[in-house]
């Protein structure tokens, strides 16, 4: 009988390991260093309530300026009561780091859920579904800041190490 369970004991790691994986360069690799995208915003120490955070965010003019897919983009993430969440004409490959590196800025919509979080600093927990043929979806958190007096949510791009984000301002 044991010799049964080896061959579903090993399908089973092959899928696991993979996904244990990617989890763990999302969530240790992600936002360790600053690389500058934070210089001119200052850290929000605890999370704030949900509705000083609802409404429109766009990329700001250091993102139009530096960041591939943002120069004349009317990218927009939109926090919305009951923790939903809305994406429209956002850079693929501000989502996926191979149509980053492919050159692929077209951009997508999609939508799911959010919420304030708190870890080692303030952030907000996002799960997103969108509208493409490939059935992307991301689960993670973006660093939350304020520049101003308004939210900026940081979203890091391509391997974290890069050194390359997107900055949404509240409008």
């Amino acid at each position: 009988m044991p010799g049964n369970r080896q061959p579903l004991i090993s399908s089973i790691m092959k899928i696991i390991i993979p996904i244990l994986l990617l989890n763990t360069l999302l969530l240790c690799g992600c936002n360790s260093t600053s690389c500058g995208w934070d210089d001119d915003v200052e850290n929000v120490s605890k999370p704030p309530a949900a509705k000083e955070m609802y409404g429109s965010y766009k990329p700001d003019d250091r993102t139009r300026k530096k960041i591939p897919g943002y120069t004349n983009s009317t990218a927009e993430i939109i926090l919305q009561e009951a923790d939903n969440v809305q994406v429209k004409n956002v850079p693929v490959s501000t989502f996926d780091f191979v149509d980053y590196y492919k050159g692929n800025h077209q951009t997508i919509n999609g939508g799911g859920k959010w919420k304030p979080d708190y870890g080692q600093f303030a952030r907000i927990s996002v799960g997103l579904s969108f509208d493409d043929n490939k059935n992307r979806t991301v689960g993670t958190f973006y660093r939350l800041y304020k520049k101003d007096g308004k939210y900026v949510i940081i979203l890091p791009i391509a391997h974290p190490d890069a050194c390359i984000a997107a900055r949404f301002i509240q409008q």
